[in-house]
């Protein structure tokens, strides 16, 4: 990156959008449809093998199992965003699962518990030690690979996690 894009990046002026492909992959109904036909005759074998091991069971709430164990799961919308509208199941009460069904924009999908790893972030004037939870992807530029990101945050990572 050039002096004059890192500046741009460092004020907060850069802007940075997700290809098309990207925004099918965000789209949280889009994996419920994959999962739901994940052994039928659109996927090849190798292709459902890697749907089984890589995707997290997920249906749309509205076809959700009825004995679904919502300890298990958490409760996403759609097009949610770096936590927002994401609960986890254990914290719903009847009511709250019933108005997210009504509004009929949300996924339920398998909990993946991550580990817990401890770092210090800084609380008014000192460090204080925090364990929390990191969140690790890629950037990509041009359809390359251009680096990594971490965050750490809670069990549902929010846009108040801390980037390393």
């Amino acid at each position: 990156m050039d002096r004059g894009g890192r500046d741009a990046a460092l004020a907060g002026r850069v802007l940075l959008l997700n290809p098309i492909a990207a925004l099918l992959a965000q789209d949280k109904a889009l994996l419920a449809w994959i999962w739901a036909h994940r052994q039928s005759g659109l996927f090849t074998p190798a292709q459902q093998r890697a749907i089984a091991r890589h995707l997290p069971e997920t249906y749309l709430i509205t076809e959700a199992p009825a004995d679904l164990e919502r300890r298990a799961f958490v409760v996403k919308e759609f097009f949610g965003r770096e936590g927002e509208e994401v609960y986890l199941g254990e914290a719903l009460d009847a009511a709250d699962w019933e108005r997210c069904r009504a509004w009929r924009t949300f996924v339920v999908q398998r909990l993946v518990e991550s580990q817990q790893v401890e770092t210090v972030f800084w609380r008014g004037a000192r460090l204080e030690p925090v364990r929390c939870i990191p969140c690790v992807g890629s950037y990509l530029v041009a359809g390359r690979w251009a680096g990594l990101y971490v965050r750490l945050g809670d069990r549902i990572t929010t846009n108040r996690a801390q980037h390393v």
